[in-house]
């Protein structure tokens, strides 16, 4: 899969551009602030469905203007595509091949890529949520499924905790309460159904995304570094869905009291976390700015590499000012593996990297 073409109009800083990407490398260059980054998250806009900075649609639109439109020409190993994302009137309408989807998370699953950027160093180093996150968005991309795991389980868990909270209200008889507390078994049953399932799931990335992460990492630093990545979640058996939905009811019926004094849920998927370690040690912890940001990227390049395994085909990746901190043996490691994909790659610097397209940003212009 590769990204022929990205058509923009009133898309934050940039009023009208249309860039051509070339199969490799491509390199987006220039000063800071001048619209690279914001060139990255319009194409990640297709994978993810929204922008990865956590900005609203309706702020996306340029200054004084009243819409913003783009539009992703690819192709897959079908066929060549067309994306569209129009947003006006505060309302953000989408097309996949010129068929209006109804959900933004129809469009989830079509164009895939993985996106380095500054802010994930927040996956090891960062709370876990911002791990879970991680998770969410790649299991996504090659499960639509997944979406709607996600979707049910938060729905539950919030039918759940809105329950709690009447039981919590100040004032209700023993009887009251005594019965609301009944009603919770409902709702356990279902998140505990839901629990196991996306539990099994985010196992078996981990267990697959894994080895593929620390032999990246061990090539990266000549053999010096181990990392190791391990799910942590609140059962013994996440790979058996059958063995761990009884595990979860189990969990969900004992803590009633607990999170009836919490007022909230405090065991379940929404918890989870994943351990990172570097030769051992906790890398969030222990490891240098440089390993933890050479960590992510093995890290986000194994992501692709699952991406690859379960689709048949690779992703777009997307590099934010990813040679910060790399020294040039990391570099050099980074754009050897460029060959049968694509990479988009922004920097502040203006390096002749061999082959690669070369694009130059100015106030929001493109030129090559």
């Amino acid at each position: 899969m590769f990204c022929r073409k990205i058509t923009l109009q009133n898309y934050r800083n940039i009023s009208s551009a249309e860039v051509e990407f070339a199969p490799g490398v491509n390199i987006i260059h220039g000063k800071n602030a001048q619209g690279k980054t914001n060139l990255l998250e319009s194409i990640y806009i297709f994978a993810r469905g929204k922008s990865f900075r956590g900005t609203a649609d309706k702020d996306l639109v340029k200054e004084n203007e009243s819409f913003f439109s783009i539009r992703n020409e690819y192709t897959d190993s079908v066929r060549e595509n067309e994306l569209y994302i129009l947003h006006s009137e505060k309302k953000t309408k989408r097309f996949a091949n010129e068929v209006k989807l109804d959900r933004n998370i129809d469009m989830i699953s079509r164009f895939r890529a993985v996106l380095f950027c500054p802010d994930h160093l927040g996956i090891v180093k960062g709370s876990p949520s911002e791990r879970r996150e991680f998770l969410n968005i790649a299991i996504s991309q090659i499960s639509r499924d997944y979406i709607y795991l996600l979707g049910d389980y938060q729905l539950t868990l919030e039918n759940r905790n809105a329950l709690i909270k009447k039981i919590c209200m100040p004032g209700i008889t023993a009887a009251t309460r005594a019965s609301l507390t009944d009603n919770l078994s409902v709702w356990n049953e279902q998140l505990a159904k839901y629990a196991s399932r996306i539990a099994a799931k985010r196992h078996e990335y981990v267990e697959k995304i894994s080895p593929y992460a620390e032999y990246i990492m061990s090539e990266m630093s000549s053999n010096k570094e181990k990392l190791r990545i391990r799910y942590v979640c609140d059962v013994e058996s996440p790979e058996n869905v059958e063995a761990s939905e009884k595990e979860y009811l189990k969990l969900f019926e004992d803590s009633i009291e607990r999170d009836i004094a919490c007022g909230s849920t405090q065991k379940g998927v929404h918890r989870d976390d994943l351990s990172i370690k570097i030769n051992g040690e906790p890398l969030r912890q222990w490891g240098s700015q440089g390993q933890q940001r050479t960590a992510v990227l093995a890290i986000k390049l194994a992501e692709g590499e699952i991406c690859r395994e379960y689709t048949g085909e690779e992703p777009v990746f997307l590099f934010d000012d990813v040679f910060s901190e790399l020294d040039n043996e990391r570099k050099k490691y980074l754009l050897s593996g460029a060959a049968n994909k694509q990479y988009i790659i922004t920097t502040c610097e203006d390096i002749d990297f061999g082959d690669a397209k070369r694009i130059r940003t100015e106030n929001g212009c493109f030129f090559e």
